[in-house]
């Protein structure tokens, strides 16, 4: 009497919530959402690749980048704490753990890591970071181009 809708209910309003939870788990897997306060990444401007943003020990932060549709050779690194071009770029600059360079030239598709300096707080330790990265570049045509190539937002460990 009372048991087959009670079980009707439950079915119905259990498979919305599983559905629910799986879209949730989704979305928290794909980085999209994220439980633990600010996201740790880095979000690619317009016609840019830009991911796997981490800070290092001596205070530099590190991120993938690219460029999907031309080849540039880039002249210098910059950071910002806000949206302004920062007034230096760092040239020479650091690919990935290698060596100083004064120039690379990334091919249309092709990602590389580098370095940039960010104006961090030196005692920070657990305070978000939020700024932007920027690259001084040259192209066949054109010489000294000032892009930002997306935003960080990462916790300073």
């Amino acid at each position: 009497m009372f048991g087959q809708p009670a079980l009707e209910f439950l079915m119905t309003y259990g498979w919305a919530v599983l559905v629910i939870v799986i879209v949730l788990v989704l979305l928290y897997a794909s980085g999209i959402i994220n439980f633990h306060g600010a996201a740790n990444g880095c979000t690619p401007a317009t016609g840019y690749i830009c991911k796997n943003a981490v800070l290092t020990t001596n205070s530099l932060l590190n991120a993938t980048i690219g460029i999907p549709l031309s080849l540039i050779t880039v002249t210098g690194t910059g950071c910002s704490s806000n949206q302004s071009a920062p007034a230096t770029f760092n040239s020479p600059f650091v690919v990935g753990s290698g060596s100083a360079r004064n120039s690379l030239q990334i091919s249309a598709g092709q990602e590389v890591s580098l370095s940039f300096t960010c104006p961090l707080v030196i005692t920070g330790v657990g305070i978000p970071f939020s700024g932007s990265l920027w690259l001084r570049y040259n192209t066949s045509t054109t010489n000294g181009i000032i892009s930002e190539i997306g935003t960080v937002s990462i916790m300073q460990s």
